[in-house]
C-alpha cells in the first residue's frame, strides 16, 4: 500500500522512531521558546534598561530569583552580572567611617554652601586624618551636593552710573 492514510505518505517500519525523535524536537523546541518568553519577561520585570550601580543589580537579581523561582545563575547572565560579585557580602563600615559619616552630614546641614573641599578643613582641625578624596568620595556616597545658586534675571539695557 503506497498512498498510506490519506494518499499522503506511506507507512514504513522506521516511522515510529522518526516520529519519537520528532516529538523529542518538538519539545526541545518548546522548552526554548518557554525558556525565552521567560527570560524576555524577567528583563521587563526588572525593568533592565543599563544599571548604573552595582546595588541596583544586585537588587534586581535577588528580586527576579524569588519572584520567579529561577536560578541564580540564569538571572545573573541575563542582567550581565558576575555570580562573583552578586555573591559578595557588603562591607559593613568601621566605626571610624560611621563616625565621620554622621559629622560630615552635620557639617553638610550646618554650611548647606560648602562644597568637599571647605568640609575638609573642619574635619582636619577636629582630628579626623582623611584626605580631601576621601572626603569627595564619602560627600558623593552620602548625596551630599551643592545645589547650583539661582542667578537673578539677566539685566538689560544701560547703565546710568556714569
Amino acid at each position: 500500500m503506497e498512498s498510506g492514510y490519506g494518499g499522503g505518505w506511506a507507512w514504513q517500519a522506521d516511522d515510529p522512531r522518526r516520529l519519537k525523535e520528532l516529538k523529542r524536537e518538538n519539545q526541545r523546541l518548546k522548552r526554548m521558546v518557554a525558556d525565552q518568553a521567560l527570560d524576555i519577561y524577567i528583563l521587563k520585570e526588572v525593568k533592565c534598561g543599563k544599571f548604573l550601580r552595582s546595588t541596583r543589580r544586585l537588587a534586581a537579581v535577588d528580586h527576579s530569583t524569588n519572584m520567579f523561582l529561577v536560578s541564580q545563575h540564569r538571572v545573573c547572565r541575563l542582567i550581565e552580572q558576575p555570580r562573583f560579585t552578586q555573591r559578595l557580602s557588603p562591607v559593613v563600615p568601621c566605626d571610624f567611617e560611621q563616625a565621620l559619616r554622621a559629622r560630615l552630614r552635620e557639617l553638610a546641614k550646618a554650611r548647606p554652601r560648602f562644597g568637599y573641599r571647605r568640609l575638609h578643613a573642619p574635619l582636619v582641625r577636629e582630628g579626623f586624618g582623611v584626605n580631601h578624596k576621601r572626603v569627595q568620595r564619602l560627600c558623593r556616597d552620602e548625596g551630599l551636593r551643592v545645589g547650583v545658586k539661582n542667578r537673578g534675571p539677566a539685566r538689560l539695557g544701560h547703565s546710568t552710573i556714569p
